[in-house]
């Protein structure tokens, strides 16, 4: 899970480019390829959750 807390970024999963800005909230399921690149100074947090 991630969730954006400031900036903005580009977060390229499954051929696809999500534009991520301040505030969204995103899951990726286990095992989900995926590139973050940021387009401006951008911070997020991640939490891992195990099974």
């Amino acid at each position: 899970m991630f969730q954006a807390l400031e900036g903005e970024a580009v977060l390229h999963v499954g051929g696809k480019d999500l534009n991520v800005k301040k505030g969204d909230f995103l899951y990726l399921k286990e095992g989900t390829l995926h590139h973050l690149q940021s387009v401006s100074k951008f911070k997020f947090s991640m939490v891992r959750l195990y099974k």
